[in-house]
């Protein structure tokens, strides 16, 4: 038995969120450094262009993902738990089927936006 295995649950997941933390603290200078070079590296006009897609595609990858991940891991494991194992099935297969006909849809529509730009 490790430690971790005798931790309380709170415990866990303040050690997860301090992680998680860290983690978003550590990637703030690399975004900053990475926008510093690309800002050398790339004219003005592009630049903005480039950012105009950028800013699409976190709004669509936002709205594409429709909180299916939460659902998932919430109602799939909670079905498994009551012994419907049928149910959770349908579950998770209207998740992937909502989640691959939207990446579909955000694609296509990134797509059209990339192409309309340099046209």
């Amino acid at each position: 038995m490790t430690i971790k295995d005798n931790l309380l649950p709170s415990a866990r997941v303040a050690r997860g969120a301090t992680a998680v933390f860290i983690k978003s603290i550590a990637g703030a200078p690399l975004g900053l450094l990475y926008v510093a070079i690309l800002t050398r590296l790339i004219p003005p006009n592009e630049l903005g262009i480039l950012a105009i897609l950028t800013f699409f595609a976190t709004i669509l990858s936002a709205i594409g993902s429709l909180g299916l991940s939460w659902a998932s891991s919430k109602f799939i494991p909670e079905l498994l738990g009551k012994g419907e194992a049928y149910k959770s099935l349908a579950v998770y297969r209207k998740i992937f089927l909502l989640g691959f006909v939207s990446a579909v849809i955000i694609s296509i529509i990134f797509l059209y936006l990339l192409i309309s730009t340099y046209s």
